[in-house]
């Protein structure tokens, strides 16, 4: 560690207690990562740059197959890694090879921007919105860059499994979260997480905003599973036949209320 109370980068988490290895971001000693076990076990961490979770956790996990097949090792783990706050589009080409040859889940909690450090515009920013390197003004209209479909970039490098996740259902979260750590070869979880601060509402509305995103259809949840694609949960038209407007998905958000004209 290196004694500071927050890192800008991800952190890369062992456990011989629990059989776990994950790359996060944390607040080291006093983040709800070091334990999750309930009986104060505290893991270990090695914290990587943040570009490069997919390959320090690709690495390890090739260490960690040599030592099961030396026979010094026969501890089970799940290896994961977390990516976030722009950190899809810094790592874009490490994420691109663990798709190709990875094992192990790779979970994008994404807030739609580099909230870390200002609120900037990132690879899955929406159009239009006003970020702090992307200003509404007269001249430009906010943010002028199309966002990334990060599923279809899962999709297209045909992983055995891939999906949208929201805080809103957590069963669904729960679930996909349990198959993807138990399949072998890379998967990949892309989870929507409103962030109260940049895009302006109150705390306590964070799981509403999750809804209405779900609900309205901003953020489907999908899987593309073995080269199938289905939906996991049908926004409110589909489901009940009347429809959630985007408009009061972002009439919700001080920040993005014009996007709703």
């Amino acid at each position: 560690r290196d004694g500071s109370s927050k890192t800008g980068g991800l952190g890369i988490m062992l456990s011989e207690h629990t059989g776990c290895m994950q790359v996060v971001m944390t607040t080291q000693d006093r983040g709800a990562w070091m334990d999750t076990t309930g009986r104060g076990l505290v893991r270990s961490m090695i914290h990587s740059s943040f570009s490069d979770g997919t390959s320090s956790l690709m690495g390890l996990h090739a260490a960690y197959q040599s030592r099961v097949r030396a026979g010094t090792l026969d501890t089970p783990f799940y290896f994961w890694s977390f990516a976030g706050d722009g950190g899809f589009t810094i790592g874009a080409g490490p994420i691109a090879n663990f798709f190709q040859q990875g094992d192990g889940l790779l979970v994008v909690y994404d807030n739609r921007r580099y909230a870390n450090t200002g609120a900037q515009v990132s690879s899955t920013s929406y159009p239009h919105e006003n970020l702090a390197t992307t200003p509404l003004g007269s001249a430009i209209s906010g943010n002028q860059f199309t966002p990334r479909d990060l599923i279809r970039i899962a999709a297209a490098h045909d992983v055995g499994f891939a999906a949208t996740a929201s805080v809103a259902n957590p069963y669904d979260l729960m679930e996909k979260v349990r198959y993807a750590i138990n399949r072998p070869g890379p998967t990949f979880l892309w989870v929507d997480a409103p962030c109260p601060k940049e895009q302006g509402f109150a705390d306590n509305e964070a799981i509403m905003l999750a809804e209405l995103a779900v609900e309205s259809g901003a953020f489907p949840l999908v899987r593309y599973q073995d080269g199938v694609w289905a939906f996991d949960y049908l926004r409110s038209l589909e489901r009940t036949g009347t429809p959630v407007d985007l408009k009061r998905f972002f009439a919700k958000q001080a920040k993005a209320a014009h996007l709703g004209k």
